[in-house]
């Protein structure tokens, strides 16, 4: 009977050490949110925080727009999508944040035609409220928040064209609603308001605030949709860009976008004009009006550079000297290229026909009396902005235009996933079409489809587009 009783309490005490190990271990795993799980920067956040080892939690509004996430290496075992977040209701972002580390807050409205206070401005302030409300209630210790340049460059030419933007700066509040800047007023005052929260007495978490431009590069294989951003360089192949923006209105010309295109429009796009296909080896044909100095400067950044950025910021320990920051994220070293540049980049990448059909020529100045540029430096002056931050501090490494441009052509015109783009270097994707037989393929396909009615074209589209990558 002694014998059994200590053998019970040897097992009894076993059993707890056992319990408090696996306590201990999963103490040490380390959770975290992404707002906005779903979208152009969000997914590339929950990607990244996967390769870290993380377990994430991915908020959306609707699961079928984020099954693509399931694919991603390490989801099947740690990436929980959370559905049913909306940034205007209280207390729906509290399943997603309950038991996290940090937060990267990325989810926030992102378009420009029809924008008004109640669309825009609303949804961001609210949203940014109820999410860190969420952060301080469950004691997450980290929140990292999407915010833009738009937060810090806007002036209407109030500035000098030789300022230098750093993080001390930010966008004129009067201004912004005078002009009925609808966007970067939202993107404004949210960073405002999340400033304020953790400034707060008792604030649980510390905040770091990632200010990016205008966000280009590769959408993850899957996603349904187009972004907003890309969708600029998209107009420059379909047609509807026949000029080249050089600023002013026609700066604003090019962004006034709404427009949501699904990834089906690309292959309609390339079945409708077979002349318009990929070609892996092209000569680069630059034509001359690229190099004038009326061209308006691209302040551009990479996708995948902006998602590093956030992961590196909530890897960070509680004593990071970047905590309490604002990080300008401006890609291609800092130096902003002409939208004729863009051009260019995507004239070496595609075949003579498709070249042939990119604009060359500037659209005109603005004329005197038009209203001055909303961010930064007036045309024909390059915006001066200071990233040292970024890389001293975040440790942040920028792709090129070239790579930013390139991947997104070869994976979004052809439709065809090459992860390999990802991870090669730029002197590797001088040819990624003769890397890829699966995407060779792809293009043959596509040039010998035949021609169907319009409403049997979009259905097979519909099909093509739900069926697994």
């Amino acid at each position: 009977m002694e014998l059994w009783v200590s053998c019970a309490a040897a097992a009894a005490t076993t059993l707890a050490l056992l319990q408090r190990r696996r306590r201990a271990a999963a103490a040490r795993e380390y959770v975290v949110c992404v707002t906005g799980g779903s979208g152009f920067l969000g997914s590339w956040c929950v990607k990244y925080a996967l390769d870290q080892g993380w377990r994430v939690r991915a908020t959306t509004r609707s699961v079928g727009k984020a099954s693509f996430l399931k694919t991603l290496p390490g989801a099947a075992e740690r990436l929980t999508l959370v559905a049913g977040c909306d940034l205007q209701v209280p207390g729906s972002f509290d399943a997603a944040i309950d038991g996290c580390d940090a937060v990267l807050h990325t989810a926030s409205p992102f378009f420009f035609v029809g924008g008004s206070r109640t669309n825009l401005v609303e949804p961001a302030v609210q949203g940014t409220q109820n999410v860190l409300d969420a952060c301080t209630r469950f004691g997450v210790t980290k929140v990292a928040l999407t915010s833009s340049t738009a937060a810090i460059y806007v002036a209407y030419g109030t500035k000098a064209n030789d300022h230098v933007y750093t993080s001390a700066d930010w966008s004129d509040v009067s201004l912004m609603e005078q002009y009925e800047n609808w966007y970067c007023l939202s993107k404004t005052l949210a960073e405002r308001e999340a400033w304020t929260l953790a400034n707060a007495p008792g604030c649980p978490w510390k905040l770091a605030t990632m200010n990016p431009c205008w966000i280009l590069g590769p959408m993850l294989p899957g996603q349904p949709h187009l972004n907003t951003s890309s969708n600029g360089l998209v107009e420059y192949m379909d047609g509807s860009k026949a000029q080249i923006a050089c600023g002013g209105k026609g700066e604003r010309r090019l962004v006034a976008s709404r427009r949501v295109r699904p990834l089906s429009c690309c292959a309609r796009l390339l079945r409708r004009n077979p002349a318009r296909l990929l070609h892996p080896t092209r000569a680069l044909m630059r034509p001359p009006s690229c190099s004038s100095p009326r061209a308006r400067s691209a302040v551009v950044v990479d996708v995948r550079d902006v998602a590093m950025a956030h992961v590196l910021a909530v890897g960070h320990s509680a004593e990071w000297s970047g905590w309490g920051q604002r990080f300008l994220l401006v890609g291609n070293g800092g130096t902003a290229p002409s939208w004729g540049a863009m051009v260019a980049v995507m004239r070496r990448s595609l075949s003579a026909e498709q070249g042939a059909a990119l604009p060359t020529e500037l659209a005109p100045p603005p004329a005197a009396d038009a209203p001055p540029s909303a961010a930064g430096a007036q045309p024909p002056h390059a915006t001066l902005m200071d990233i040292a931050p970024s890389t001293a501090t975040l440790g942040v490494e920028y792709h090129s235009v070239e790579a930013m441009v390139r991947p997104f052509i070869y994976r979004y015109i052809i439709r065809e996933s090459c992860s390999q783009f990802d991870s090669l270097p730029l002197t590797s994707l001088r040819d990624p079409v003769s890397r890829c037989a699966r995407t060779s393929r792809r293009v043959l396909q596509i040039a010998s489809r035949p021609r169907r009615s319009t409403r049997t074209r979009r259905s097979s589209d519909r099909v093509a587009d739900s069926s697994p990558k």
